[in-house]
């Protein structure tokens, strides 16, 4: 039987059965360390039966041989309980009708599902210390210290230093699991996201969907012309009547005020998935390379924009401020950022210790820079000024010699899709390519740490 075919509730059970074993300095996973697994389900048949008859298992109340249904049979003998009144309540609660099976024939079924389980346990491959780690993980998310708990994402703005660093702890643990292709966290009862698009996506989306898949959740994506947003169907109704149906939103939009529109309506967390304002989701990855590549985040490492002035440049001036990270952005005259995104990280700078430039000079931007960054020059929306900008942006190209002045181990961050030989040459592409697809990946690690913080396990 493989781990794979188990589903995510029967996978829950193996590894609270592996955590009871650790308790009690096992190193093997045993029968009763997947009954006190069972037990901790209160919502299981398990653990109606015991508690029905008012029986406890105790840690120390280990098998001594005989067989798993013999020992069972005792721990109920010992409360004055047969296994023929448990068959019967049993029964009773699955609401089984026709013919009642044979006490043997249920002693049977314990043991071949004993022997299921047991063999699930043996096949996890998770070691006593990766339990003790997604523990830590769960118990991390259950005490929300960050304060994340049903709370929408519209914009960094509202997003603390604390709950900023909870997402990259959660991310780098959750990511950590899934490159050992190991289960980690996923919800007991599943949970849905709507992933409500105006713009067509590849990594938001994607990125959003395997998260869902990975937590036993599911993700339902709806497409332009499925809801006609603010056309066909008005805002506020598009978003309580996803509320009635969903979990959770993540909404990638044209303009910001139908974000704010969508959470102001709606009883379920909003995430931003991207609007003409800010792009908040992709500055967690981004956070996450860069500390994955330079080390912890702090005023060590400078962080260059070259480019527009976009949402993206809205997104990482907060980010970077916020998490006292020093952040130059260069960009041609008329394509500055928003000057209230400017202002407030100059102002989260001053506290946390982060320098927040900006300048029109690139080389100058980028001088001893240990990341540099770049991002299209006409985003979706824009195809008519492609032509204009292509010829305004050229000097803010990231090119060889453009990286000559940053240090000599610079890393180049995109939020793709890349457009090689516009703002970033081909070869520089090439060259750093394997960070830029890291952090196109770590989408996927902090947006499943944002389902989680913000929904609980």
């Amino acid at each position: 039987m493989e781990w794979q075919r188990f589903t995510g509730r029967a996978r829950h059970i193996v590894l609270l059965a592996q955590e009871e074993a650790q308790k009690l300095g096992s190193e093997y996973v045993c029968t009763e360390h997947l009954l006190l697994g069972l037990l901790r389900l209160e919502d299981g048949l398990t653990a109606r039966v015991f508690a029905k008859f008012g029986v406890t298992l105790e840690r120390d109340d280990t098998n001594k041989g005989g067989g798993y249904a013999s020992w069972l049979a005792r721990v109920f003998a010992k409360f004055g309980v047969t296994l023929e009144r448990v068959r019967e309540e049993v029964l009773k609660l699955q609401d089984v009708k026709g013919e009642v099976p044979s006490e043997a024939a249920v002693r049977k079924t314990i043991a071949e599902q004993a022997d299921a389980l047991r063999h699930a346990a043996q096949n996890a491959a998770v070691t006593p210390e990766q339990v003790i780690e997604v523990n830590a993980l769960r118990e991390a998310i259950a005490a929300d210290a960050a304060g994340w708990r049903k709370k929408s994402v519209l914009s960094l703005f509202d997003i603390s230093t604390t709950q900023i660093r909870a997402v990259l702890d959660i991310a780098t643990g959750l990511k950590k699991y899934d490159l050992a292709r190991q289960t980690s966290l996923y919800w007991a009862y599943p949970r849905t996201l709507a992933l409500l698009f105006e713009k067509p996506s590849l990594r938001t989306r994607v990125s959003f969907e395997v998260s869902m898949a990975h937590l036993q959740g599911q993700a339902i994506y709806l497409a332009p012309g499925d809801v006609g947003l603010g056309t066909r169907e008005a805002v506020p109704d598009v978003a309580e009547a996803l509320a009635r149906w969903v979990d959770i939103l993540a909404a990638r939009v044209f303009q910001h005020e139908t974000i704010e529109e969508l959470a102001a309506n709606s009883s379920i967390p909003v995430i931003n998935a991207l609007s003409d304002r800010e792009h908040p989701i992709q500055a967690f990855a981004d956070l996450l390379t860069l500390e994955e590549q330079k080390g912890t985040l702090g005023n060590n490492i400078k962080l260059a924009y070259v480019g527009d002035g976009n949402n993206v440049l809205h997104a990482l001036l907060l980010a970077c401020a916020k998490m006292g990270v020093h952040c130059t952005a260069a960009y041609p005259d008329g394509y500055a950022p928003d000057a209230r995104y400017v202002t407030e990280a100059q102002r989260i700078g001053q506290e946390t210790g982060a320098r927040i430039e900006l300048l029109t000079d690139p080389v100058a931007a980028v001088a001893g820079a240990d990341a540099v960054y770049t991002d299209v020059w006409a985003s979706m929306g824009q195809e008519s000024e492609k032509e204009s900008r292509s010829q305004i942006f050229a000097p803010y190209q990231i090119n060889a010699e453009l990286l000559r002045h940053a240090k000599s181990d610079a890393i180049v961050l995109h939020c793709l899709p890349a457009h090689r030989g516009e703002e970033v040459s081909a070869d520089i592409m090439a060259r750093h390519k394997t960070v830029v697809f890291d952090q196109a990946e770590n989408r996927l690690h902090t947006q499943k740490a944002l389902l989680v913080l913000i929904l609980g396990l």
